[in-house]
């Protein structure tokens, strides 16, 4: 079986060929490596969708899964996309993103 059932968020979802991907990137871009879960196709082509980014405990486990059931992947790339880049700064610098005040003992002296 070639399917498998998981929670992305709290929500239900299918995880197939034809709405997951595996992306990996060479040298120091393989931090951004990740899997793409395709939830919704919008208007104009886009596509909505989750990550699964690398530091994710269960990105090995998955990722061996598409491997064996050769699901889509798009190997080696030089370089993430925007969209990956936005995505993964967003979930893992969600607190600096969030941040209005600064402590004057954090400055750095000039």
């Amino acid at each position: 079986m070639s399917e498998l059932d998981l929670t992305l968020g709290g929500e239900e979802f299918r995880m197939t060929r034809e709405n997951t991907s595996l992306f990996t990137f060479l040298g120091e871009s393989a931090m951004y490596n990740h899997i793409f879960f395709q939830k919704e196709r919008l208007d104009g082509n886009r596509i909505a969708g989750t990550y699964l980014f690398r530091p994710n405990p269960n990105f090995t486990k998955l990722r061996a899964f598409m491997e064996e059931h050769h699901y889509p992947m798009h190997i080696n790339l030089l370089q993430p996309a925007q969209c990956d880049l936005d995505a993964f700064n967003a979930h893992y610098f969600k607190d600096l993103n969030d941040i209005s005040y600064i402590p004057d003992e954090w400055e750095e002296p000039m």
